[in-house]
């Protein structure tokens, strides 16, 4: 019973809290079974494997980034603007400074290790990989032109931040977009810079330092047509494009369909941001 199982993990009774925990919760029961060990919250996450664990940690950034990306738009339009973050070259969709997390999936754990807490042993991150290429972004200024093309930049060229200790955030006309950042971070309890700082010289966690994606990824090989669904009086649509690595049809769909809930959902936690 979860509910049996939450409130005795909130009284901190760990080994109680593994008998109410279904089996099936396989990453949970690591987790209690890490603070029956180590009655450490790092050290019990740790028992996680550390691709899963960077899987979490990209899923918030991308989620971070899907609502952002939408407030840019909504306040500032499909225009670049003084104070928005650009990179002049052809960039690919998801620009990473450094590599948000190094290191490549790990194994998942034998069945064993789900079953009894003596088991449980903290995966540590791979041997540091080298960094990505590394792409400029700077802060458009309203005045520059393009070193190559003499040309203002596009909206395709704006970029936002993936949150991370290293990210910058925009700036002028913009910077109302780095506040609710600020903003929306802090109401999950989020500090990236602080959390790398902690951490610095320890070898215990690395943390995400961030990367850039262009606001507007124009899809190519976009094509589409109406399909007869299967019951009278349906109707809908086929649609087939390609995207660049690190995009996705989240908010293209979002759009097709005009769903709102996700928008809510987000909102709530941004409420006070400008």
């Amino acid at each position: 019973d979860l509910r049996l199982a939450r409130e005795a993990y909130n009284r901190r009774e760990y080994r109680e809290c593994l008998k109410h925990l279904p089996r099936a919760m396989l990453r949970e029961r690591l987790v209690v079974q890490g603070m029956v060990r180590y009655d450490d919250p790092l050290r019990a996450l740790q028992c996680v494997p550390h691709h899963t664990r960077s899987l979490w940690v990209t899923a918030f950034q991308s989620y971070v980034w899907n609502f952002m990306a939408t407030q840019r738009i909504e306040r500032h339009g499909l225009e670049p603007v003084p104070g928005d973050l650009i990179t002049w070259a052809e960039v690919k969709p998801d620009v990473e400074t450094t590599d948000q997390l190094q290191g490549a999936a790990e194994e998942e754990p034998a069945q064993g290790a789900v079953d009894g807490a003596a088991s449980c042993v903290t995966t540590s991150p791979p041997p540091a990989r080298q960094s990505a290429p590394r792409v400029e972004v700077v802060a458009w200024d309203g005045v520059a032109v393009h070193p190559v093309l003499d040309r203002a930049p596009t909206m395709q060229e704006v970029v936002l931040p993936l949150p991370g200790s290293d990210s910058m955030y925009p700036g002028g006309q913009a910077s109302d977009i780095a506040e609710s950042y600020k903003t929306m971070l802090s109401s999950f309890g989020v500090d990236f810079s602080a959390a790398a700082a902690a951490q610095r010289g320890k070898g215990a966690e690395k943390v995400a330092r961030g990367a850039y994606r262009t606001v507007i990824q124009v899809p190519s090989d976009l094509t589409w047509g109406p399909l007869q669904a299967d019951q009278p009086g349906g109707v809908g649509a086929t649609f087939s494009f390609s995207l660049g690595s690190g995009s996705y049809a989240t908010i293209c769909i979002r759009e097709i369909l005009r769903s709102e809930a996700s928008l809510a959902a987000s909102g709530a936690v941004v409420e006070s941001a400008p």
